[in-house]
Order: structure tokens, then C-alpha cells, then sequence
């Protein structure tokens, strides 16, 4: 039981990672886009 939580866990942690890494990849753009608008 502990050992498929485990591995449950750590795939959940993954997709997480892996879904904020697109995020960040989208919102880069607009970042920039919106620092060079404030400066």
C-alpha cells in the first residue's frame, strides 16, 4: 500500500512540475511584454 502511494505521490509531483514548466513557458512572453510596457 505505502509503495503505490509512493509512486501515486511522486506522479502527481511530476505532472505538477511538468504543468507549471508549461506555464511558465506561456506566461514568459507576456511577462516580458509586460515589463517592457512598465519601463
Amino acid at each position: 500500500m505505502e509503495t503505490a502511494l509512493m509512486r501515486t505521490c511522486n506522479e502527481m509531483n511530476s505532472l505538477q512540475v511538468v504543468s507549471l514548466r508549461r506555464r511558465a513557458a506561456l506566461y514568459q512572453p507576456a511577462m516580458r511584454e509586460t515589463h517592457r510596457r512598465l519601463v
